[in-house]
């Protein structure tokens, strides 16, 4: 077969395929659940605030804040758009920083998970308040975001996909494509065992048995044609042979009678052109008949052939034709 016609092989294909369906359900999922979760900025803006009240209560050391802990670092660097107060069961304020932007309502506001956004024209104000699971003292923390210059609810975003899309479901697609890839490599093999086979067909060599085993239903009917049809084609090239030897065979007795009559003749131009013309006509019968002896000549695997006097006699012949025409002879 052409290269121009021969693709890569089938298991290459299929697994291409498989992947590019992975990346595609992947892609899709990905899709909706980010727009299910952009589309929800209340829930962002609750998670975002859950994730600095989680940072705030890791820091803690009792109830109060270390002025050199990490959840400080949002707060000091954006005085402007984040706030956070530390607020006892009894409504006491313990902590805080930059507490000018909460308002005092939300201090007085006992729930164990609220959250508020209000529009104004400078901008949104996120307000919300966390109490503590893990403590038994009551204590809670108010934030406020004036804003979101930290982009706090596009982290928050962010980390909503890598839950609900990378961790679940990048593993599950890595899990299929290699599950998938060793199932099509199992499938597959009995193929590429029947190309194996096919690959050692020759022209007049014995046909090899075809591939052990079961074959699948596909598989096993290809093999099964191609046995019928070397066969037809064996059976053919053997009629082919066996009517050229036999008109061969038929055409020797004329030739011999023939040139038994030419011979009678008296010498002259035309006897010894007619002579000559007999002559290469029984050579041309000798030669069918020896071109269909050696079309069914078997010769055994690794057996040598000296075909050095078969073409010293065929230049020989050819010869004095050549040198008349002025043709150059080699025998390489």
């Amino acid at each position: 077969m052409s290269d121009r016609r021969r693709a890569a092989p089938l298991a290459q294909i299929l697994a291409t395929r498989l992947i590019l369906i992975v990346v595609a359900v992947f892609a899709l999922n990905a899709v909706g659940v980010g727009l299910y979760y952009g589309t929800d900025r209340r829930a962002l803006a609750a998670e975002a605030v859950n994730n600095q009240a989680e940072l705030i209560e890791d820091a803690l050391e009792g109830t109060e804040l270390p002025q050199d802990a990490s959840g400080r670092d949002l707060f000091v660097q954006y005085p402007d758009a984040y706030a956070f107060a530390l607020v006892s069961r009894s409504g006491d304020v313990i902590d805080a920083m930059n507490p000018e932007l909460i308002p005092p309502s939300a201090i007085d506001l006992y729930a164990d998970d609220w959250i508020t956004r209000i529009n104004r024209p400078g901008g949104m104000l996120t307000v919300a308040g966390h109490e503590f699971q893990d403590r038994r003292d009551g204590l809670r923390v108010v934030i406020v975001m004036d804003g979101d210059p930290a982009h706090l609810i596009r982290w928050a975003y962010l980390d909503e996909l890598y839950e609900h899309v990378w961790l679940p479901i990048v593993p599950l697609a890595v899990l299929l494509v290699g599950a998938g890839w060793v199932l099509l490599r199992r499938s597959l093999r009995p193929l590429g065992e029947a190309s194996e086979w096919a690959r050692g067909l020759s022209p007049g060599a014995p046909v090899p048995p075809p591939p052990a085993g079961r074959l699948p239903a596909e598989i096993a009917d290809l093999t099964d044609a191609t046995e019928r049809a070397l066969d037809r084609l064996s059976q053919a090239l053997a009629a082919e042979t066996r009517r050229a030897a036999e008109v061969a065979h038929a055409l020797r007795t004329p030739v011999a009678v023939l040139t038994a009559r030419l011979d009678a003749l008296p010498q002259g131009e035309v006897a010894d052109h007619l002579r000559a013309d007999v002559t290469h006509l029984s050579r041309t019968v000798q030669q069918v008949l020896a071109a269909a002896r050696a079309d069914g000549m078997q010769m055994v695997d690794g057996t040598p052939l000296d075909l050095r006097t078969p073409g010293e006699t065929a230049t020989s012949a050819l010869a004095p034709f050549a040198y008349e025409n002025g043709i150059e002879l080699s025998r390489t």
